[in-house]
């Protein structure tokens, strides 16, 4: 595992893309904040892996822990910290047994274009990303990524400490 290509996508992505290379395969591509496209030489779901094991965790734990809370098994949004949470949308029609599935920061997310009642284009920073599903489901998702980080910071909240002052008895 290489951390900086997780440290980099953690410090200035907004999204991570299967896509199909010639000679290369499936790999993933990384969509920086200022639109700039890096390949890394792993599948998505891999690379993805990685960025959850950075923060601790696990894709079964957070699917189980938020998927309770907007009431689904599959296509839940990962919230990674309070500000960071990754929306998945499947962005390619797979060869095979492929993963469809790419994952795009949802406060990168500045608008959606439907062209079709199947595909919507997601408008990033400077950035777009073509999605295979209706602009209703996108705006669904991005309702979901909300929902999940309330839940985070609800369950991630600093707790009130209480103390006493120390009370000084002076004559």
């Amino acid at each position: 595992m290489k951390w900086q290509n997780i440290e980099f996508f953690v410090s200035k992505g907004q999204a991570i893309l299967p896509v199909n290379v010639p000679e290369t395969g499936d790999i993933a591509m990384l969509v920086d904040q200022k639109g700039q496209e890096h390949f890394v030489q792993v599948q998505a779901q891999t690379f993805l892996k990685q960025v959850l094991a950075y923060f601790g965790t696990d894709l079964p734990t957070l699917r189980r822990r938020y998927g309770q809370v907007i009431g689904k098994k599959k296509m839940i949004p990962l919230p990674l910290s309070s500000r960071w949470v990754l929306a998945p949308f499947n962005t390619r029609q797979p060869i095979g047994r492929q993963s469809r599935t790419g994952w795009i920061l949802a406060d990168a997310v500045r608008g959606i274009r439907e062209h079709s009642p199947a595909l919507s284009e997601l408008e990033l920073n400077h950035y777009s990303v073509k999605v295979y599903h209706s602009k209703l489901f996108c705006q669904q998702q991005l309702r979901s990524a909300r929902l999940v980080q309330l839940e985070f910071d609800q369950l991630h909240q600093s707790r009130l400490v209480v103390q006493e002052n120390r009370w000084t008895y002076t004559e």
